[in-house]
């Protein structure tokens, strides 16, 4: 005997899969929807809009290193002094990273965020 429960479970992958699809659909739009009237909400506690604005922000990408507008060429096209400082500015990255992981901040640090905003 099934339960109510058993019966609207995922049996197989593509259950499993329809199931993903319609969290990335829907699920997705009611977080988003949920997100921006709380970041909208003037009356919400200023942590709470806070929290929504970031979370929105990320979900679309924003804090991402590879969206940053860095004017950087190609790797091919760069000369080698050019070349010679990219690399060290990552590794500059890469202290300050290792650091802020040591310290616990990683999350917002990374996004150039206090750590109140993780």
């Amino acid at each position: 005997m099934t339960t109510k429960k058993q019966a609207n479970e995922p049996q197989t992958s593509t259950d499993f899969d329809d199931l993903r699809r319609e969290i990335r659909r829907d699920g997705a739009r009611a977080a988003y929807t949920a997100l921006l009237a709380v970041a909208k909400d003037t009356k919400a506690p200023a942590p709470a809009r806070a929290t929504a604005g970031v979370a929105i922000l990320r979900a679309s990408g924003i804090f991402d290193k590879a969206n940053e507008l860095d004017d950087a060429k190609p790797f091919s096209q760069m000369t080698p002094s050019e070349l010679d400082r990219a690399v060290k500015k990552a590794e500059r990255v890469l202290k300050q990273a290792e650091r802020d992981l040591a310290r616990g901040e990683a999350g917002a640090s990374a996004a150039g965020l206090p750590p109140c905003f993780d």
